[in-house]
């Protein structure tokens, strides 16, 4: 199969879910955090365990959360459509994690975007409240004063 071919075809494979993310209106960033996801595979298997750097950016009508190789993905595709040439695939970011998740604020509403197969499937449900829960344990953060806080959560505190 030709290259540039297989290229094409990864990018399309991506391009719903991009695609749903670019449609929200314009807003103005307030945060934009970027941290190590540490996950394990299979639940029986500690030696399945996997990292990968994700973001999650604030604003004040929505918040985006995304695979950091995936954000990077969405860039490259947006670079190769206005370009000419295209990078070779060994230079792609490598993801294992192709959903994103974004919260509308406005709406209340929780959405979820993910590529299984061939597909990219969209669904969405309301935006979980939580009650948080201020304890008496403080620490000093990178020059903040933080109080710990705490709630329940599909069963776990």
């Amino acid at each position: 199969m030709n290259i540039k071919l297989l290229l094409l075809l990864i990018i399309f494979q991506f391009s719903g879910v991009l695609t749903y993310a670019q449609n929200f209106p314009k807003d103005t960033l307030r945060y934009e955090i970027t941290y190590d996801y540490s996950y394990q595979v299979n639940k029986g298997d500690t030696l399945s365990k996997q990292k990968e750097q994700m973001v999650l950016k604030i604003a004040k009508n929505f918040s985006f959360y995304i695979s950091l190789n995936n954000m990077k993905l969405n860039d490259l595709e947006k670079n190769w459509k206005e370009s000419d040439g295209l990078p070779d695939r060994k230079s792609l970011p490598k993801t294992k994690l192709h959903y994103t998740i974004v919260k509308e604020f406005a709406t209340n509403r929780t959405i979820f975007c993910d590529k299984i197969g061939q597909g990219t499937y969209t669904y969405s449900q309301n935006l979980d409240t939580f009650d948080w829960k201020l304890q008496e344990e403080q620490k000093e953060i990178l020059g903040y004063n933080c109080k710990k806080a705490t709630t329940e959560f599909a069963g776990r505190t």
